[in-house]
C-alpha cells in the first residue's frame, strides 16, 4: 500500500469535520472555524505541489483570521518542500505519525463494554470525546454536528466503551478500500491506564479482521503515544512533519466555561425526600441514591400510578468529572455528576432530579431529547420539563431571583436565557 492509499483515508474521515477543498489531485486544503486547531486548518499532499499557491491561498485566509498549517510527508520527494518551508519562516511545530497494525498484541481485558452505537449514542460519544481531548464541553455543538454527518456515509462507525454504565472510551472507524481508520481514540482521564483503550484497540482490530482490511491510526509526536501503540504491535509507516508561522498554541486556544455549583446552602431545606451525597462512581438503582421520590406530588401528576414502578427501575450513573446531570439517550439512564451531587444546593439536586425524570418519560416515549433544530431553552422536550420543574420551585418557596440563578447554564446566551425567563414570567433583572 502506497502512501495515496494512507492519506485517502484519512481525507475521508476529516471531511466530515472540516471544509476540504482541493488545489489539484496532488494538493488539499482543510479549513474550519469551529475548530482552530492545526488537524482541522492544512494543506496536505499526496504528491509535491508548488508551495506558492500554497502561501497566496494561506495570505488570503489569514486575512480572515484563520492560521494554516503544512503537514508535508517526511519521505524522499517532499525533500524540497520541506526545505522550501523552513527558508521561509515555518517552524516545525509537531509530527503526526501515520501507523498500521503489523503484529497484534492484545490480550486481556479491562472489563469494559465495547460496541458499536447507533445515531442515539452520538450525545455520550460527543461528552466522552470532548471530556477525553479537550477536558471541557464547549465544542460539543461542533463535535455532534460533525459525527452526524459521519454517521451518514456507511464507510463511519462509531464505537464507544462503558465502565459500570459510564461512557470512559470512544473511536470511530473509517473504511476504504484496503483500510480501516481508527480515529478520536481517546479515555477519559480518570479511567487511564487501567488498558481500556487496548480494548477499543482490539474492537477495531477484529472490525478490520472481519472487513479483510488493514487497520491504521494516527497520533502526534505531542502527545507521546506512539510506543504505546508499538506496543499493542502497530508499526509506523511514515511521518508528517507539521510545520506553522506563529505560537501553536495561540492556534489551539478556545473558548471555555467551568461548572458553578453555587455553595449548598448552611441549613438544607426540608423536601420530603432522602438524597445519598455520599454514594461513589458507578450505576446504582435510582433508590439507592434518591429515597422517597414517590412520594412528590408533582411526579405523580405526570407518571400516575406507574411512578412506584418507574422509580424501581430506573438507573443512575454517577460519574466522577464535572458536570451536572442529563438523560442518556440511547439507554435512558440519570448520569450524575459526582462533584455536583457533593457540592450543590440540595434544592438544586432535588428540582433537577424532577427534570431529568421528566426526561425519562420522554425517553421511554421515544421522544427525541436533544433535537438539534431547536436551541436548548427552546427544545421541546426541555420546555416541558422546564414548565413541570418551575412549578415545584415555586411550590418550595424559591424566591424569583433564587429560581433564576438556579436556571442559568453556563452554555446558554444572555439573549437566549433573557428570552426564556420573559416566557415564564421572570424578570432578568430581579
Amino acid at each position: 500500500m502506497g502512501l495515496e492509499e494512507f492519506e485517502a483515508n484519512e481525507i475521508g474521515w476529516w471531511s466530515y469535520w472540516a471544509r476540504l477543498e482541493w488545489q489539484d489531485k496532488n494538493c488539499y486544503l482543510f479549513t474550519s472555524k469551529e475548530y482552530s486547531e492545526p488537524l482541522f486548518n492544512r494543506f496536505g499532499f499526496i504528491k509535491p505541489f508548488d508551495i506558492e499557491v500554497c502561501k497566496k491561498i494561506e495570505e488570503d485566509l489569514g486575512r480572515k483570521g484563520i492560521i494554516l498549517s503544512y503537514f508535508v510527508p517526511d519521505t524522499a520527494e517532499f525533500k524540497d518542500i520541506h526545505q522550501q518551508l523552513g527558508s521561509s519562516g515555518y517552524t516545525k511545530n509537531d509530527e503526526m505519525i501515520v501507523m498500521k497494525m503489523k503484529q497484534p498484541n492484545l490480550k486481556g481485558s479491562s472489563g469494559a463494554e465495547v460496541y458499536t452505537i447507533n445515531h442515539k449514542g452520538l450525545n455520550e460519544w460527543t461528552r466522552v470525546y470532548l471530556q477525553s481531548f479537550y477536558d471541557d464541553l464547549m465544542l460539543r455543538d461542533a463535535v455532534k454536528e460533525s459525527a452526524k454527518k459521519a454517521t451518514s456515509d456507511s464507510r463511519s462507525r462509531f464505537i464507544i466503551a462503558r465502565m459500570q454504565g459510564l461512557p470512559v472510551a470512544t473511536t470511530a472507524l473509517y473504511e476504504t478500500d484496503k483500510l480501516v481508520g481508527a480515529y478520536c481514540v481517546g479515555v477519559l482521564p480518570q479511567f487511564r491506564m487501567k488498558g481500556i483503550a487496548r480494548d477499543v484497540i482490539r474492537y477495531a482490530y477484529n472490525y478490520s479482521l472481519d472487513k479483510g482490511k488493514t487497520l491504521i491510526l494516527q497520533n502526534f509526536a505531542s502527545d507521546s503515544v506512539e510506543a504505546f501503540y508499538t506496543k499493542l504491535g502497530f508499526e509506523t509507516v511514515y511521518r508528517k512533519d507539521i510545520y506553522s508561522k506563529g505560537d501553536a498554541a495561540e492556534m489551539k486556544s478556545r473558548r471555555s466555561f467551568t461548572f458553578n455549583y453555587r455553595k449548598a446552602a448552611t441549613e438544607e431545606p426540608e423536601l420530603g425526600v432522602k438524597i445519598n451525597r455520599d454514594v461513589e462512581p458507578g450505576i446504582h438503582d435510582f433508590r439507592k441514591v434518591f429515597e422517597d421520590f414517590r412520594n412528590v406530588d408533582v411526579l405523580k401528576e405526570v407518571f400516575g400510578d406507574k411512578l412506584t414502578e418507574l422509580l424501581n427501575d430506573i438507573k443512575v450513573v454517577i460519574d466522577p468529572r464535572d458536570g451536572y446531570m442529563h438523560v442518556d439517550d440511547e439507554r435512558g439512564y440519570i448520569h450524575v455528576s459526582l462533584p455536583y451531587l457533593r457540592k450543590a444546593d440540595l434544592r438544586y439536586i432535588y428540582l433537577d432530579i424532577i427534570h431529568e425524570l421528566v426526561h425519562v418519560k420522554q425517553f421511554m416515549l421515544g421522544m427525541e431529547l436533544f433535537d438539534e433544530r431547536y436551541s436548548y431553552f427552546k427544545r421541546p422536550t426541555e420546555i416541558e420539563a422546564y414548565r413541570i420543574t418551575i412549578k415545584e420551585a415555586k411550590r418550595i418557596g424559591m424566591t424569583d431571583k433564587e429560581l433564576i440563578e438556579y436556571l442559568r447554564v453556563e452554555w446558554v446566551d444572555d439573549n437566549e436565557f433573557g428570552e426564556f425567563l420573559q416566557s415564564q414570567g421572570l424578570d432578568f433583572d430581579v
